[in-house]
């Protein structure tokens, strides 16, 4: 099992950490930070490994409209001039002996460096035009709407970065759930984050072929997709997701800090309750697998339990 180590970049888009404050809306500043979380797990004699490193990718440099299929490209003649790309990879392995189905939830949440105001400017000291940025006081967590962001299927744009289809994971075709639930810290705030519920792999179990003598269940009948690249021997998967920003998120998202939270969870394939992709349908899914990756700002600690669904966003 692969472990990650702590790691902390500061990098700017085009300015300096201290220059955050003069960056206009069509450009914020992340910085980024991967830390590690329970890493595997067991339902039954089943064993789920990291098989990939959460990563999304060029963390340090996301803007609005980032991943947006409805931005045009700047150049439709050159090769990623539409966007940024933020592909949102990981991926899982059964080492153990029995098969799995899986699912993957997928968390993404907000957090605000700058104080924002109710018409998503942002407050600026002594309220005068142009003024200084008021930061978030230290200690102080602002979370902000995740639902300017979306998961997009791997596969649905050209290579010039320009989407054939706006296929987000929501689509009926993937039978995935999104939608907002409630969290609360470890100081007791409760906040909005957006969750996606993605049908994943059925994983083989390591080993030969039970009904060959062997020691394994082999009842996967998972092929490769747009978002999942399955291994010869079906114990293995990887996924890649698009991560997008929409070009209408306002100016109060400067600096601000996305963490994207992922979880798997798995059931022995056989002799078990199928269970659902809904929240309000758990079945038998037990968490093998978390990881967490975030860019930007940190704000305070959003270590959080989670409660209902809930429109409101904080």
């Amino acid at each position: 099992m692969k472990k990650i180590m702590n790691k902390k970049n500061i990098i700017t888009l085009g300015a300096s950490a201290a220059a955050v404050g003069v960056l206009g809306i069509g450009a914020f500043a992340f910085f980024s930070d991967h830390t590690e979380q329970d890493k595997s797990g067991t339902v039954g004699t089943v064993d789920i490994v990291d098989n990939g490193n959460l990563t999304i990718q060029n963390e340090n440099n996301m803007n609005p409209g980032d991943e947006d299929p409805k931005n045009p490209p700047i150049d439709p003649d050159k090769p990623g001039s539409h966007t940024t790309s933020h592909e949102l990879t990981f991926g899982i392995k059964n080492e153990g002996t029995k098969s799995v189905i899986t699912r993957n939830i997928v968390d993404i949440e907000v957090t605000a460096l700058y104080m924002p105001n109710e018409d998503g400017t942002i407050k600026r000291e002594g309220d005068v035009a142009d003024g200084p940025f008021v930061k978030v006081p230290e200690g102080q967590t602002v979370y902000l709407n995740p639902s300017y962001f979306h998961l997009y299927q791997n596969g649905t744009r050209d290579e010039l970065h320009n989407y054939v289809e706006n296929v987000e994971v929501t689509d009926a075709v993937t039978n995935a759930s999104r939608f907002l639930i409630e969290k609360t810290d470890k100081d007791g705030n409760k906040y909005s984050a957006l969750r996606y519920i993605i049908p994943g792999a059925v994983l083989d179990g390591k080993g030969s072929d039970l009904a060959q003598g062997g020691n394994a269940e082999k009842d996967s009948t998972t092929v490769d997709s747009d978002s999942m690249d399955i291994s010869d021997d079906k114990n293995s998967v990887a996924y890649t997701y698009y991560l997008g920003l929409e070009s209408t998120m306002p100016d109060c998202y400067q600096g601000a800090g996305v963490k994207v939270d992922v979880e798997v969870q798995a059931m022995q394939y056989r002799n078990t309750n199928n269970g659902t992709n809904t929240e309000g349908n758990m079945g038998d899914w037990q968490t093998v697998f978390k990881d967490s990756v975030s860019t930007g700002n940190k704000g305070g600690d959003t270590s959080a339990t989670e409660g209902s669904a809930n429109g409101t966003l904080h």
